[in-house]
């Protein structure tokens, strides 16, 4: 262990890069996370009515006979492929922002699950991609420039969630 430690340049400049993120990958590393991406997004689509029920209800789940051992092992496995792919270019500081606010701020505009879950995935691609160009055409850090746009959009519906006035259905107002 000694050894390999030696071997490893470890400079300040190549810290902050492991910490605040390099912005794009090189080739063979971003080909691996777009497989990263699109496997998990296979597994999403094809036990999304599982994943749902068990997440809600395990007990339920298990009662009706889904095998949530394997339920959630699935969902640790996705969760690791979407930290792994996304640790080269956010950097490790950064991951957790980038997973908790975008599905933060869709869970302040909507009131059911699946509408959570799309406009949570429109937030997070806006976030990166926003986020890219910034951190491109400003010299930038990718990572902090991301987590920015995310938080940006985190305020803007937070205010428009309290701005806004509610509208009842088929209920009175008290």
């Amino acid at each position: 262990m000694g050894s390999a430690t030696k071997t490893v340049k470890y400079n300040k400049e190549n810290i902050v890069k492991r910490l605040l993120g390099t912005g794009l990958p090189r080739k063979s590393i971003g080909f691996l996370n777009g497989l990263n991406i699109w496997h998990g997004t296979i597994f999403f689509l094809a036990f999304y009515k599982q994943m749902l029920f068990y997440s809600f209800d395990p007990i339920g789940a298990q009662i009706r006979g889904l095998n949530t051992s394997f339920l959630n092992y699935l969902f640790l496995i996705m969760l690791s492929l979407a930290i792994i792919g996304s640790l080269q270019t956010v950097g490790i500081i950064l991951v957790l922002s980038m997973l908790i606010i975008p599905a933060a701020s869709a869970k302040l505009l909507s009131r059911t699950f699946n509408f959570t879950t799309i406009i949570g995935i429109i937030f997070g691609v806006i976030s990166s991609v926003s986020g890219l160009l910034l951190s491109y055409y400003f010299n930038l850090p990718s990572g902090p420039s991301m987590a920015l746009v995310a938080t940006v959009i985190f305020i803007l519906c937070f205010l428009y969630k309290k701005l806004r006035k509610p509208v009842y259905f088929g209920a009175p107002e008290a």
